[in-house]
């Protein structure tokens, strides 16, 4: 049995590398189109990763300067002198980018840019000065008193599952007058690092934590991990300086609470070289006691044209999304399918029995096919195993992460009327058990509330068969509205969405973007436990209306009728194959 509170010692595993590029494959290649690629669903952080991007173009050709010998990436400038520019250039103009400015007067420029905001337009106190303040350019220090006292920001963020793109972090040292502004580009929260309790480098103040990497945008003199001031021109690396993207950490308490932060991340990588790691956090991390760490939603104009379009003002970044605590069943789960494509990319397909490593099929308890989870221990010669369909997967998870067993509990069969047990139940009784609250907490009508770990059953109405998934995430960026300017609207979707729902499972037919498709670029060549893409789709209310077992491939906004009409194909409403999501009672 798996505890509930898994161990690092569980965490240092090789084949857990794949999660992350797993997760960053899922977010750069996109489902629907380029509009799809990490951006923020904010014009100003839309407008700085451009001048980023436009500013790489020509750095990355050798050209540093422009026709006037000026850095077109500086840091510096000064507002009340008129010597801050933030200039995207014009890519068809030929006209190149220049940037002069720093971290404040960097954001407040974008701001005026996206929005025509004007900070004068909120006065605040400068506790430093003791003084009422108005300026037009906060530095780094007033941006936290503009969010301390809200004034341009809507609430400050504590969570790290709450944060979006766009959002501004502001640090400020107990000298008050020092500190540094960047905007959120995005949060990894697939790819949590467990801080270790045991580990002989630990410091026990941070036993329990959690640590994330963020993606940034900023200008800065100095360098974030994986930082695109560093331009690598002809094998030779040339360190700039001013606007750029880096990523950062952030520390956050067992219940997704913000602790701390570092400027970048260590070098050592987590689950090769744990030791190495954590005296990387060690030295970077700086706790909230230490330094001011505040992160905020600016209070941005409301769009009334891009409410209608989006259909019926539903956002995701409306939702208040709660940071994923990975159970321990899924957390199984994933791991499993890591080895098995470890395995797989190794050439090992089958185990010392010439028995397949991963397939779809087996029968509980049968003592020719059974059903079963394994995970590999090959110092001991034991392969990674699966041989599961999608009901009997959730259940062996449950069994051997949870030491669950279902034959402890009755509920009512609605294909027989009667009472029953069952020790593995069919995805048609998973519909039951979560509808009847039999070993489930609530049934989640609202997608908003689905978290990583919830038990997705589908029925099929017509012959009482279907299929049983975990979620794994949900890629709110990536939601998709109704086409509104298609030709005709489908009766009981307007203003409707489809979500991207990341599941693992185990089925013959994959998903969108499933790592069942990978193996020998043979679409479906591989069957069994696997990881694919989904649609949810709800109403502007969040309500669940039905489902599409993988997404339209054509260019959403390039060709919507296309769009739609692959959507349309796909779509499953709740008359006819109804899904329900449920939460485990154990998680």
């Amino acid at each position: 049995m798996i505890s509930m509170n898994k161990t690092i010692e569980d965490a240092q595993n090789p084949f857990r590398m794949l999660r992350a590029i797993r997760y960053w494959l899922q977010i750069a290649g996109g489902c629907f189109s380029s509009a799809m690629l990490i951006a923020a669903p904010t014009d100003h952080l839309d407008r700085g990763l451009d001048l980023v991007e436009h500013i790489l173009e020509h750095q990355e050709m050798g050209e540093f300067v422009n026709d006037q010998n000026e850095e077109i990436n500086s840091y510096g400038g000064s507002w009340g002198q008129g010597t801050v520019n933030v200039e995207l250039g014009d890519h068809d103009a030929n006209v190149m980018p220049f940037n002069r400015s720093m971290c404040g007067s960097f954001v407040t420029k974008l701001l005026n840019q996206s929005y025509n905001w004007d900070w004068t337009d909120h006065p605040f106190h400068d506790d430093l000065l003791n003084v009422p303040v108005v300026t037009a350019s906060p530095n780094a220090h007033r941006y936290m008193e503009l969010i301390l006292e809200g004034k341009g920001f809507k609430f400050q963020i504590d969570n790290i599952g709450d944060i979006l793109p766009g959002d501004v972090m502001v640090k400020r040292n107990l000298n008050p007058t020092r500190g540094h502004v960047w905007l959120v580009k995005e949060v990894h929260l697939g790819n949590p690092m467990v801080y270790p309790v045991n580990h002989a480098n630990s410091w026990p103040e941070f036993s329990g934590m959690t640590y994330y990497e963020v993606d940034v945008l900023d200008c800065s003199e100095g360098y974030h991990s994986n930082d695109s001031r560093k331009v690598l021109v002809n094998n030779v690396v040339h360190n700039t300086h001013g606007a750029g993207v880096g990523t950062i950490g952030i520390m956050v308490d067992g219940n997704g609470t913000i602790t701390g932060h570092s400027w970048s991340l260590p070098n050592s990588d987590y689950n090769q070289v744990l030791g190495g790691w954590v005296n990387g956090v060690n030295s970077r991390l700086e706790l909230l006691d230490e330094t001011q760490f505040v992160v905020a939603r600016l209070d941005l104009p409301e769009d009334e044209d891009d409410e209608e379009e989006s259909g019926g003002g539903v956002h995701p970044q409306d939702l208040d999304i709660k940071a994923p605590i990975i159970p321990c069943y899924l957390d199984l789960g994933i791991t499993l399918n890591e080895q098995i494509e470890e395995m797989h990319a190794l050439g090992i397909d089958s185990d010392s029995n010439g028995t397949p490593l991963n397939q779809f099929g087996g029968r509980w308890k049968s003592s020719t096919d059974p059903s079963y989870v394994r995970l590999a221990d090959l110092e001991r010669g034991i392969f990674p195993g699966n041989n599961t369909k999608g009901a009997s997967l959730v259940t062996c998870l449950l069994k051997e992460a949870c030491d669950w067993s279902w034959w402890d509990y009755m509920f009512i069969d609605s294909e027989t009327g009667r009472a029953t047990r069952s020790s593995s139940p069919t995805s048609s009784r998973y519909v039951d058990l979560i509808e009847q609250g039999i070993g489930f907490e609530t049934e989640i009508s609202d997608l908003s509330e689905v978290l990583p770990g919830d038990v997705i059953a589908i029925r099929t109405l017509s012959d009482w068969s279907g299929h049983s998934a975990i979620v794994e995430s949900i890629d709110w960026a990536s939601a998709r509205a109704f086409p509104l300017e298609s030709r005709v609207l489908t009766s009981g979707l307007e203003g409707g969405w489809i979500v991207p729902v990341t599941v693992l499972d185990s089925t013959r037919y994959p998903h969108s973007a499933d790592s069942r498709d990978s193996q020998d670029g043979a679409s479906g060549s591989i069957e069994g436990l696997g990881i694919g893409t989904m649609g949810i789709v709800m109403n502007p209310s969040y309500e669940i209306i039905g489902h599409c077992w993988s997404l339209p491939s054509a260019d959403y906004l390039g060709d919507p009728e296309r769009w739609r009409s692959q959507f349309l194909s796909r779509f499953k409403p709740q008359t006819e194959r109804k899904i329900v999501i449920g939460r485990f009672q154990g998680k």
